[in-house]
């Protein structure tokens, strides 16, 4: 079976739990930054996996809307749905403002696959805002590879 990632990633952590999770299947995977990626063709795929970093409750605007303009596409694949974000106590808000209602019904699963704030790559702006909102919210800053490894197994159990 062949698999497709999809994701936006601002400062490069949801580009690496991307690169993680293709290493743990043992499937044909592709994985396309949507900042990137011109037209994607959904048709050659059998699962389609798409996300990308939360910031202030946003997922990258190209990834909400790849979802929107291919919305009739992803409903005739096995999707999965995810996220990177440090708040995992929020994750179920920001999936329901984040991705079409449709679309999150017919996942197979929605992950968070955690994240880290990676302010050494960050601009002045991003810096303090998010030093501002992490005094307001308790932030989980790490990468939850077990949810990965868990996301990993589930699909090498479905593709086999």
């Amino acid at each position: 079976m062949k698999i497709l990632i999809l994701y936006a990633s601002k400062y490069g952590c949801t580009e690496d739990c991307s690169n993680y999770l293709k290493d743990k299947l043992n499937q044909e995977v592709k994985t396309i930054n949507l900042k990137e990626a011109g037209s994607v063709d959904l048709q050659q795929y059998d699962w389609v996996i798409i996300g990308g970093s939360i910031y202030i409750g946003k997922i990258q605007k190209e990834v909400k809307v790849f979802c929107e303009q291919n919305l009739q596409s992803l409903l005739t694949k096995n999707i999965i749905l995810f996220m990177c974000c440090t708040t995992p106590d929020q994750e179920s808000g920001f999936f329901i403002k984040n991705f079409p209602a449709s679309l999150r019904k017919h996942a197979e699963k929605t992950v968070n696959m955690g994240g880290e704030l990676r302010q050494h790559k960050m601009g002045f702006f991003d810096k303090k805002l998010t030093a501002m909102v992490s005094k307001l919210e308790p932030k989980k800053n790490e990468i939850l590879y077990k949810n990965i490894d868990g996301l990993a197994d589930f699909l090498n159990k479905k593709c086999s």
